[in-house]
């Protein structure tokens, strides 16, 4: 992606997984797995399972992942560089994209676009789980360092003539944060942001949500769109 990265680089006493340049600025990186809370899986003796998810902070995937996040974004606050997560989804017991959304906006991209004056039309009594971005009751935001989320899932293609893993992201920017260029992740859908009042916001979804990359042997990038009907 031509991002110049450079790993574990030495930053104000502290080791970042990675940093990268795009349009003259630095970013710092950091990638980790989340995993669905424990309390909210149960397992059987004849190998089935169910899962649930609630809003109780202990049983809820969308405040697990933003309680990571905002430990991360305070941790590298201190550098003054913007900060990305590369968040990858550990297991599939009703987790996914979603829930970091829900971790962010305090719900769905989906659900923000039918609101008439976001964030401010979203008070914490409706999102008890999530929201690290929204405003406090004060109306100020917090972790405006944090200038992106990429939740990132890999998966087993169902195309038998050409089988191994394929990559699903999907990049979540801060709209108030220090902005990450769009063409630094533009192979992967992303949700940005457009104004439409005083401090209200929409959401823009920029290309379809079901492109997925495939690594090739000589170490290049390939996106193409992906259904169980249209597996590649």
């Amino acid at each position: 992606m031509k991002l110049s990265p450079e790993f574990e680089p030495q930053i104000a006493g502290l080791t970042p997984d990675l940093s990268f340049k795009i349009a003259g600025k630095r970013f710092l990186g950091d990638v980790y797995v989340t995993h669905s809370p424990l309390k909210t899986i149960r397992d059987f003796d004849d190998g089935t399972g169910e899962a649930w998810d609630t809003s109780r902070p202990d049983e809820s995937r969308a405040n697990k992942i933003a309680n990571e996040l905002a430990y991360k974004a305070e941790k590298y606050e201190p550098t003054g560089l913007p900060f990305v997560a590369f968040v990858f989804l550990g297991d599939h017991r009703i987790l996914g994209a979603r829930d970091v959304e829900r971790a962010l906006f305090g719900m769905t991209a989906v659900e923000v676009s039918l609101e008439e004056n976001f964030p401010n039309s979203v008070s914490r009594d409706r999102v008890p789980v999530g929201g690290l971005l929204l405003p406090d009751e004060d109306g100020n935001y917090h972790h405006r360092n944090l200038s992106a989320v990429i939740s990132c899932d890999w998966f087993d293609t169902l195309n038998r003539q050409d089988q191994g893993k394929r990559l699903h992201c999907l990049v979540l920017h801060n709209w108030t944060g220090e902005p990450l260029p769009e063409k630094a992740f533009g192979l992967f859908p992303q949700i940005i942001w457009n104004q439409s009042g005083q401090d209200a916001w929409e959401p823009e979804q920029t290309t379809n949500a079901n492109r997925v990359a495939k690594f090739t042997p000589d170490g290049e990038i390939e996106c193409r769109d992906y259904t169980p009907d249209t597996a590649w």
